[in-house]
């Protein structure tokens, strides 16, 4: 008779605990928290902008004084290029020197780089036009200022490019021309000729750069609205800025959570 096996003892099944992920951990945040983390986040954004808004009207108040000016190139400019946005550039340096802005500066108690600081120029591209633009805490002054700048630039220009030099230039310019008409002219003659004619010509570009018939199109005059402090743009700025510090935050935070 056989005796029956006894069966073996088995162990018990051990349980194994699950560990939530990060990502779950995340979604397990108790609401508290994350009530909490939104209310961060709101009140960060909600100090940054009013930060942003507090600074822009810690500026000054400006009030922009504008004027436009073109340039009149007439026939007697001997060459297209003086209509080019980069030629005319010389007009800006001009108006920007000491000789224009410090006898200006000096009657209102300022240097000639704090008036360079509130004067902006713009050349339009593609024209004669250029338009000025003068920022001061007083419309009336920054008008007066605006104005004094045009008087004084219109003074150096004229001095710059004196009229006698460009009907002198003119002058020769024709007598060379009549004489690359005459017949008889040997090769090395005409050469010489069409040199000279080419020196004449660079030197009446020069001279007509600088002394440019100018007319005033819009005289000196105020924007109604100031140009500075800028209000919504500190505001807008300002909240960027908040939106920015909390999306870094709530990186930082999730990875930390997903190391947990």
């Amino acid at each position: 008779m056989s005796g029956s096996a006894e069966p073996a003892d088995t162990a018990p099944p051990e349980e194994t605990g699950t560990r939530p992920s990060g990502r779950r951990a995340a979604r397990l945040l108790p609401a508290g928290r994350r009530a909490r983390a939104v209310l961060v986040a709101v009140l960060t954004v909600a100090v940054t902008a009013g930060i942003g808004l507090g600074v822009a009207f810690a500026f000054p108040t400006q009030y922009a004084a504008r004027a436009q000016l073109v340039y009149l190139l007439g026939d007697e400019q001997p060459t297209g290029f003086l209509r080019e946005d980069r030629n005319l550039s010389t007009q800006v340096q001009l108006l920007r020197s000491r000789a224009v802005l410090e006898p200006v500066a000096r009657k209102h108690g300022l240097t000639d780089k704090d008036l360079g600081r509130k004067l902006h120029i713009d050349l339009v591209s593609g024209t004669e036009v250029m338009n000025l633009r003068l920022d001061d805490p007083s419309r009336r002054a920054g008008r007066t200022v605006l104005q004094e700048v045009l008087d004084q630039y219109m003074t150096v220009a004229d001095h710059v490019a004196p009229s006698t030099l460009r009907t002198y230039l003119n002058k020769q310019l024709a007598d060379v021309r009549d004489q690359m008409q005459k017949p008889g002219l040997s090769g090395s003659e005409r050469q010489t000729l069409l040199e000279r004619q080419m020196t004449l010509l660079d030197r009446l570009d020069s001279v007509n750069l600088a002394g440019a018939q100018v007319k005033v199109v819009v005289p000196p005059y105020s924007d109604p609205d100031a140009v500075s402090p800028r209000p919504l743009f500190g505001l807008v700025t300002g909240a960027l800025v908040g939106v920015l510090a909390v999306g870094c935050l709530t990186l930082w935070q999730a990875r930390r959570w997903a190391r947990e």
